[in-house]
């Protein structure tokens, strides 16, 4: 009997994003990400992303944001996402939000 070992196709995402509302006096924000995507063969990736928030009105690392999701191909025009979003907030209203969702992308 012969096993047959499964490719798996990982990539690991850093990056953050400067956001400055000096026009609105809100202050700026710092928002680094780490993002692992794990493709599973050609229909299905995986995703899990966190996102934290440095605010310079309180000069603290404010909310975490992080999700999970799964990006499914239906065909070469459709891809469907459910996922999965928390974010933990301290200086939000309301603090802490779950959020389940799915999208539908399609692609002409």
């Amino acid at each position: 009997m012969r096993s047959h070992a499964r490719l798996i196709h990982c990539l690991l995402s850093i990056g953050a994003s400067i956001i400055d509302a000096a026009a609105q006096s809100t202050g700026s924000e710092l928002r680094p990400e780490l993002g692992i995507y794990i493709q599973q063969g050609p229909f299905v990736r995986l995703e899990f992303v966190d996102e934290i928030f440095y605010d310079t009105r309180y000069g603290q690392w404010t909310p975490n944001r992080y999700g999970a999701g799964v990006q499914i191909s239906a065909g070469s025009h459709m891809v469907l996402e459910p996922y999965y979003f928390r974010q933990n907030g301290s200086h939000s209203n309301p603090p802490h939000l779950n959020v389940f969702a799915f999208t539908w992308s399609l692609y002409f």
